[in-house]
């Protein structure tokens, strides 16, 4: 099997994981419920109005403390599975991702959306930053002859007057899985950083990891140049 074609199953299964998961969780909330009722009923047997918020108000805490716990001894394994599944095929998908790459096409699909507030602590350069992560993901995409654009967008809010503020990413791309690929395939950290600070924001903003005087081992400024021998 292609690695694209391994990919898609390896989305498509997790996707199943998930509602299969919640499918269970569902079938265990409302056999949780049932418990209160029929506890509650035991206490109350002649009252007329029963369900789970009537149950809560008639069973004593410890009652209710007991029910919960068998609930949760239960409902814990089921999240741990499906959580643990999910994240092995997880560290799978960028490893392929690396072994094929998008099939540009006619379909519009959002890479990302990347909100300004993401970059609150850089006060008035949050939009820079904002902005400057939404062009470097369309450079990823254009690098492999994918078309794609950044969109400012503005949505309405109660609490700022100017509205909440994202660029949002799109790509012209023939599948979903493109869009996978596109996130997670691995692009040059030289040339990161010299769009980086060509860009005018500083790449250890995104990444504070990255060691002091990388940019002078890999020969560039910090004006996103190539470095004068």
């Amino acid at each position: 099997m292609n690695p694209r074609n391994l990919i898609q199953v390896l989305l498509s299964f997790k996707a199943s994981n998930w509602k299969a998961s919640q499918e269970k969780l569902d079938l265990l909330t409302l056999g949780y419920k049932a418990d209160l009722i029929e506890a509650a009923s035991n206490l109350k047997p002649k009252a007329k109005k029963k369900g789970p918020e009537w149950a809560e108000k008639v069973l004593p805490p410890e009652v209710q403390d007991e029910i919960l716990q068998k609930f949760n001894a239960k409902r814990g394994p089921i999240i741990d599975s499906c959580l643990n599944t999910n994240s092995r095929i997880q560290k799978l998908i960028p490893r392929l991702c690396q072994r094929t790459s998008p099939t540009p096409g006619d379909l519009e699909l959002q890479l990302d959306n990347i909100s300004v507030g993401d970059y609150h602590t850089q006060g008035f350069g949050a939009e820079q930053y904002a902005r400057a992560a939404a062009e470097q993901l369309m450079d990823k995409a254009l690098s492999f002859g994918v078309k794609a654009r950044v969109e400012r967008v503005v949505r309405p809010s109660t609490v700022i007057k100017s509205g909440l503020v994202s660029f949002q990413v799109t790509a012209m791309v023939s599948d979903s899985i493109d869009v996978e690929i596109i996130k997670n395939k691995q692009e040059s950290l030289r040339d990161w950083l010299k769009n980086c600070w060509k860009r005018g924001v500083n790449p250890r903003v995104y990444n504070p990891w990255l060691p002091p005087g990388l940019e002078d081992k890999m020969g560039l400024d910090y004006f996103g140049n190539e470095k004068a021998c």
